[in-house]
């Protein structure tokens, strides 16, 4: 979740670097924000680069 999150971040900046990306750009940073506050909430700070979330051993 926090990779993804990552990656609708990464990718909302280079669409926000045209014009007419903006309108898709600023929802793609603010998206991956979101995925990113929802993993720190379900697995903490190490699941923000971990694939899937947190895992549970």
């Amino acid at each position: 979740m926090g990779l993804l999150g990552l990656i609708f971040v990464l990718a909302g900046i280079l669409l926000s670097g045209s014009g007419i990306g903006l309108i898709f750009g600023i929802p793609c940073i603010l998206l991956g924000v979101l995925l990113w506050i929802l993993a720190i909430i379900k697995g903490g700070v190490s699941a923000l680069f971990s694939l899937g979330g947190s895992k549970k051993d």
